[in-house]
């Protein structure tokens, strides 16, 4: 059933990527459809590392709540005390690890002219913080809700200051190992080892068209812009429901935090969240030119949707209709 559904919206051009759903980390379905790279004629595969653009933010979220779950932080603490060098002196005294994790700092995105002039050049989180930390900031501290790029990256910052190692090895040693993600990570534009597959705005005549590769800056950040593969977040999943990665009641804070009135009544600690026939989902999504993926993981059942796709608008009618059937059963 849903290989004839995909296969479906792959002939009319209007999927191409990876799809995969399981149960408390076992596989109970997974396919890919489409080429990962035109130009050499590369099939997708389930192996094949997607872009994953804002689904990286999860990450982060659980990243920091490992830490606060140690006691080497509170997320009530201020941005200050851990950068104490904080160019805005508004977010260092008054911005909370709360705040920047639940979109309520008022901390803008890197989308802006200092990006795009560095983009091809950016490799750190101080590097992408230099792009917008200087910049006002667009509302006072937990009065609204603004999804931004630019809290994530803070963030990932003060993961660094309290670790004392890059956000990028963190991750990697404290999350997607632990999971047994063998094919998840930030990789450099160009990078022909991982063998990532290459997005594309549109198929037309069966054909993928316009390329996203001089979009796409040098490397991503702690807001988004690794990659991963279906079966890795399937093992991810898996690592939620056995508790690998945090607590059950660690991770209901993380999915469902304290509320102070502005924060997203659907959107956690870098999770978003939502029902479908009635079942609970966490999780979060990322789009961008040539860049769809989805991931819904169902806690109370253990089931998990997960849909990757390399081509613009892709993932989310097809994880929606999935997730749908999956709920029903």
């Amino acid at each position: 059933m849903v290989r004839a559904f995909v296969d479906e919206r792959a002939r009319r051009g209007q999927f191409s990527g990876t799809v995969a759903v399981g149960r408390h980390g076992v596989l109970v379905f997974v396919g890919a459809w489409g080429l990962a790279d035109a130009a050499t004629g590369r099939a997708m595969t389930p192996e094949t590392p997607v872009n994953l653009g804002s689904m990286n933010k999860m990450f982060t979220g659980l990243a920091l709540a490992q830490l606060a779950a140690k006691g080497r932080l509170a997320f009530g603490d201020t941005v200050g005390r851990f950068l104490p060098d904080y160019p805005n002196a508004t977010v260092r005294r008054e911005v909370s690890v709360h705040q920047l994790l639940t979109h309520t700092a008022g901390i803008p995105s890197y989308w802006n002219a200092a990006y795009e002039a560095g983009r091809d050049t950016l490799h750190s989180l101080a590097g992408f913080a230099a792009t917008f930390n200087r910049e006002p900031l667009l509302f006072a501290p937990g009065t609204s809700w603004q999804y931004s790029n630019g809290g994530p990256v803070v963030a990932g910052q003060i993961l660094e200051a309290v670790t004392g190692t890059s956000y990028y090895d963190y991750v990697q040693e404290h999350l997607y190992a632990p999971a047994g993600m063998t094919h998840t990570g930030h990789f450099l534009a160009g990078d022909t080892v991982a063998n990532v597959a290459v997005g594309y705005g549109a198929i037309i005549d069966g054909t993928p068209r316009a390329p996203n590769t001089g979009e796409l800056g040098l490397m991503g950040s702690s807001a988004g812009g690794g990659y991963s593969t279906v079966l890795d977040l399937v093992r991810f999943a898996g690592a939620l429901s056995s508790g690998a990665l945090l607590p059950p009641q660690v991770l209901a804070t993380v999915w469902s935090p304290p509320r102070a009135g502005a924060e997203h009544a659907r959107y956690g600690y870098l999770w978003g969240s939502g029902t479908v026939s009635g079942q609970r989902w966490v999780g979060h999504n990322g789009g961008g030119p040539g860049i769809s993926a989805d991931f819904r993981y169902f806690p109370e059942s253990g089931n998990v949707v997960v849909v990757l796709g390399n081509l613009s608008n892709a993932a989310m009618p097809v994880s929606e209709w999935i997730a749908r059937l999956v709920a029903s059963l």
